[in-house]
C-alpha cells in the first residue's frame, strides 16, 4: 500500500487475498497475514492498491469478478465493499489498475480481449467504457504516472 508501505497484498490459489504487515513480522510476531479478504470464487492474478485512498484494494479473478476492499475504513470488513460478478465476458480478469488522477476510476483487462474502464460512483456496476484492445487475452494494464503540475 503506497500510504503504508509495510502492508503487502497477495493473491492465493484458494481465491483469497492475504494482507501482510512486514513491520509486525520483523517485530518477532509469526509473520502470518493480518487480514484474509474473501470475495472471489477462483484464483487470479490482478491486484492493485489505490494510489490516492489508503486501504483501498482492487483485485480480479479467474472467475471473471472484480472486488474492491476498503481495509482502513471505520468498521472495515474482510468482505468487499464492491463486487462485480462478470466483469469480463468469457473468463478471467487478467489485470487491474486504479487511476492515479482520482479515487473512483479503475481499469481492467481480461480473457475477452477487452479493456474496460469502471467508475465506483456508478450504482449499476456496469463498466463505463469497453473496447476490444487485443488479439488475445489481456494480461497487464497500467495508467501513466501523473505529476501534480500536469
Amino acid at each position: 500500500m503506497p500510504q503504508r508501505p509495510t502492508w503487502i497484498a497477495t493473491k492465493c490459489a484458494d481465491s483469497s487475498v492475504l494482507i501482510y504487515d512486514l513491520e509486525k513480522a520483523t517485530e518477532g510476531e509469526d509473520g502470518g497475514p493480518i487480514m484474509t479478504c474473501e470475495g472471489h470464487e477462483d484464483e487470479g492474478f490482478g491486484i492493485a492498491w489505490d494510489p490516492r485512498r489508503a486501504g483501498r484494494l482492487l483485485s480480479g479473478s479467474n472467475d471473471g469478478s472484480l472486488c474492491v476492499w476498503d481495509l482502513l475504513a471505520p468498521n472495515a470488513s474482510e468482505k468487499p465493499i464492491v463486487k462485480i460478478g462478470k466483469a469480463h465476458d468469457g473468463g478471467a480478469v487478467g489485470a487491474v489498475s486504479f487511476c492515479p488522477r482520482n479515487d473512483f476510476s479503475f481499469a481492467s483487462v481480461g480473457d475477452d480481449r477487452r479493456l474496460r474502464l469502471w467508475d465506483l460512483r456508478a450504482s449499476s456496476k456496469e463498466c463505463v467504457s469497453s473496447v476490444e484492445a487485443h488479439d488475445d487475452d489481456g494480461t497487464c494494464v497500467a495508467y501513466p504516472e501523473f505529476r501534480d503540475d500536469e
